[in-house]
């Protein structure tokens, strides 16, 4: 007889915070809206979800075979509980990623790391609920969760994505900072990776002009990275969303940045690149939207300055279409602009109504 090691079960003792109650209350009121049906919305804390989320930091466990061990098991918390050795029984498991589970298992603390999420009031998306982007469902390796701090209301919107190289120039960072103010202004959520250069201008002209942004980290959810976006970092979760598919306490591994790349990518609606050399890591973002089948823009520049290379290539190849304002990104949501002011008017007055 095989037997089952003893339950570890999250503690459900502690109330969710204000934060944590005033977003589910903004879920509840305008995803409905925005759906077109009654069906609450919300965003999981319960056990399910926990166990789903211990499981995915298991090396080597991704959507596909979280699917196999529900599929097997009946539920995440059984696939959790059971003996290592039926995880053999299940499509997918090789021996080396059963060990990998008992060891992991072994040293694990799950109520610790529940606590963990309240403490820093983290939101915990997982892939199977109607929350969790719809567009990151349709990737062939869609992150099994998805971490969040800040303000929920950036993932309602359209979305485009601004990227492009860590040494940018003034010139720029201005035209970024300027492209991202006016598409926000327009009531769009303008997503990046935080990093220095055009991620911090994108991000920084979106919450200039009073608009919505997502920084999707390649570290922990709670790892400011670079440490000179410290007050960034804060200023977004206060008027907009941080995301990571990676928790609390990770370190920013230049392994984790591609993967962190495709999100940006399949966030959106569209990817802009508006500064980058050849070997510049935006040029993955853009070519993983390609691949998506989602629309790529870039910026021209100066023909002789290195610094927008890649830019160039992007559009001579055909892989991206040329940009020099908001109007030329516009054509990815098939809108005039009026139409969108007057969504975003009518979002704000909601909002209003909210407080």
């Amino acid at each position: 007889m095989i037997r089952r090691p003893p339950r570890s079960t999250p503690s459900n003792s502690s109330a969710a915070s204000d934060v944590y109650k005033r977003q589910h209350y903004i879920l509840r009121c305008l995803l409905p809206k925005r759906h077109g049906h009654g069906k609450y919305l919300g965003v999981s804390r319960d056990e399910e979800a926990l166990y789903l989320a211990a499981l995915a930091q298991i090396p080597s466990v991704g959507a596909h075979l979280l699917f196999e061990l529900k599929t097997t098991f009946g539920s995440y918390r059984a696939a959790w509980e059971a003996h290592p050795a039926e995880w053999l029984d299940v499509r997918g498991v090789t021996g080396g990623l059963r060990e990998r589970f008992q060891d992991f298992r072994s040293v694990f603390a799950l109520e610790q790391f529940a606590r963990s999420l309240e403490e820093k009031s983290v939101f915990l998306f997982t892939i199977e609920e109607d929350v969790y982007p719809q567009q990151l469902k349709e990737l062939d390796s869609p992150p099994p969760v998805l971490y969040a701090r800040g303000q929920l209301a950036p993932l309602l919107p359209d979305k485009i994505s601004i990227v492009g190289t860590r040494k940018a120039s003034a010139v720029g960072r201005k035209q970024t900072s300027r492209l991202a103010y006016d598409l926000a202004s327009l009531g769009l959520t303008i997503v990046s990776g935080m990093a220095l250069g055009i991620d911090g201008a994108a991000h920084e002209g979106a919450l200039e002009a009073g608009g919505l942004t997502i920084a999707v980290l390649g570290s922990g959810i709670d790892e400011v990275y670079p440490p000179q976006h410290e007050s960034l970092y804060r200023r977004i979760l206060e008027h907009g969303l941080v995301l990571s598919e990676h928790p609390p306490g990770v370190s920013p591994l230049k392994e984790h940045f591609p993967r962190r790349n495709r999100i940006i990518a399949g966030l959106s609606k569209g990817t802009v690149v508006t500064e980058a050399p050849l070997n510049s890591g935006a040029l993955i973002t853009a070519r993983l939207a390609n691949d998506m089948g989602r629309d790529v823009f870039a910026m021209p520049g100066p023909v002789a300055s290195p610094i927008v290379k890649g830019c160039h290539q992007l559009i001579k190849s055909g892989e991206a279409k040329l940009v020099e304002d908001a109007d030329d990104v516009l054509v990815v949501f098939g809108e005039k602009k009026s139409d969108l002011l007057a969504r975003q008017r009518e979002r704000l007055q909601e909002k209003l109504d909210l407080e």
